[in-house]
């Protein structure tokens, strides 16, 4: 885990003030986060709020360019009518200021709950909403690789090169590259719609998703197949019931090609290995973790459960 940016009061009171906010009348360090430090703010009115609550987030891990790249795609997606997190800029309308060397931004808190497993009606609306995320324009400054993709895999020779895990690795590698090698469409993607980024409402109307920090200019199957980890696991397997109603939702947005329906298996076998690929690096080597050296093996047998499937149980629509 990163170390935490400890702030008290005093100081939030003074990144507040940078950013035209009124004067803090509660706070608190939320938990969950290793590459940033997020606090939770109420404020009184000020010189831009009416007084509401939001949240201040250090980057711990995030060099300036890419904490302001951050900021860029969050308003470029307001910009185009897509609901998410909502920045603020400092008074002097800049992007990220800096705290103890290291950017920091502020967002408005979106008032919500997270759910693990969402009900068929907000699976089919969450579909729909990354259809839409998908017809907007990539802006240029979005990178062309996933931090966590294929081209990576190798790294793992770094830490771990006699292991068992590394030889599955390189024999998912070699299965998955002609598939990836296809002239598959790209776009604008999330890349990690996991629950935990799905903000719902009170009423279980509607879903916002959040969390962009992972965005790319790549495959949109990618983003749909990890949307199908994210989302529809239910222990270590795949849940075909919930699948089908969020390709439903997204179906209604986007048509896929037919090239994209054939890859739609392998996909969602690649977005769980990368997943895998990514808990096994941080916790072996980026960040180790003796409590967390088995977290990667859930992700793994779901890698095996959608490689085992019939393609065509991954596509079914529902009754």
């Amino acid at each position: 885990m990163a170390a935490y940016t400890l702030l008290n009061k005093d100081q939030l009171n003074e990144i507040a003030a940078r950013f035209g906010l009124g004067p803090i009348t509660d706070f608190k360090l939320l938990e969950g986060g290793s590459e940033n430090s997020n606090y939770l703010i109420s404020t009184s009115a000020g010189l831009t709020d009416p007084g509401a609550s939001y949240v201040i987030t250090i980057c711990e891990q995030k060099s300036r360019d890419e904490a302001e790249r951050l900021v860029l795609l969050l308003e470029h997606l307001r910009a185009h009518g897509f609901r998410s997190s909502e920045v603020v800029l400092t008074s002097s309308g800049d992007p990220v200021l800096f705290w103890e060397g290291k950017p920091l931004m502020v967002k408005k808190y979106l008032e919500g709950k997270i759910l693990e497993f969402l009900p068929t009606h907000l699976l089919t609306y969450v579909g729909r909403e990354l259809g839409k995320l998908h017809l907007i324009p990539p802006p240029d400054y979005l990178p062309k690789q996933l931090s966590f993709g294929i081209e990576h895999f190798e790294q793992v020779a770094d830490y771990a090169p006699d292991s068992e895990f590394y030889r599955w690795l390189q024999q998912q590698a070699k299965s998955l590259a002609p598939m990836l090698a296809r002239d598959l469409p790209r776009t604008l993607i999330h890349s990690d719609v996991f629950f935990s980024n799905v903000i719902v409402n009170e009423a279980e109307t509607e879903a916002i998703i959040m969390d962009f920090e992972e965005a790319r200019h790549h495959y949109r199957l990618f983003d749909l197949a990890m949307m199908i980890i994210g989302l529809c696991r239910r222990a270590n397997d795949l849940d075909l019931e919930m699948i089908a109603p969020l390709l439903k939702g997204y179906r209604e947005v986007i048509e896929l090609t037919p090239i994209e329906e054939e890859s739609l298996q392998d996909m969602t076998v690649y977005a769980a290995t990368a997943m895998c690929f990514w808990r096994h690096r941080k916790f072996h080597y980026y960040n180790p973790d003796p409590a967390m050296f088995e977290h990667y093996r859930a992700l793994q047998e779901t890698a095996i459960f959608a490689k085992g499937l019939d393609g065509l149980e991954l596509k079914r629509q529902p009754d």
